[in-house]
C-alpha cells in the first residue's frame, strides 16, 4: 500500500508541476524575459512552508493521526475552493 500511495501521490504531484511550469512558460511566450520566472517559481514555494508550520502544529496537538487529518481536510478545502472559483470565473463561457 505504501508504494501504491507513493506512486499516486509522485503522478498528482508530477501533474500539478506540469500545470504550474505550463502556465510559466505561456506567460514566457508572450513577451516576458526568462529571467522573471524565478518571482512564480520562488512563490511556489509559499504554500509549503505554510503547510509544513501547520503540520507542526496539528503534529504536537493531535499526534500523528491528527496532522494527516489536517492535511487531508486542507487539501479537500483547497479543492472546493478550486472548484468555486473555477465556477465564477468559466460562468457564462461556452465549452468549445
Amino acid at each position: 500500500m505504501l508504494v501504491a500511495w507513493l506512486l499516486g501521490y509522485s503522478f498528482t504531484s508530477g501533474l500539478s508541476d506540469a500545470a504550474f511550469t505550463g502556465i510559466e512558460r505561456e506567460g514566457v511566450a508572450h513577451g516576458t524575459a526568462t529571467t522573471k520566472n524565478n518571482a512564480p517559481a520562488s512563490q511556489s514555494n509559499v504554500p509549503i512552508y505554510f503547510l509544513t508550520k501547520i503540520d507542526r502544529w496539528a503534529h504536537d496537538r493531535w499526534n500523528a493521526a491528527g496532522m494527516r487529518f489536517t492535511e487531508s481536510g486542507l487539501a479537500v478545502a483547497s479543492a472546493l475552493v478550486f472548484l468555486a472559483l473555477a465556477g465564477i470565473l468559466l460562468r457564462g463561457h461556452a465549452p468549445p
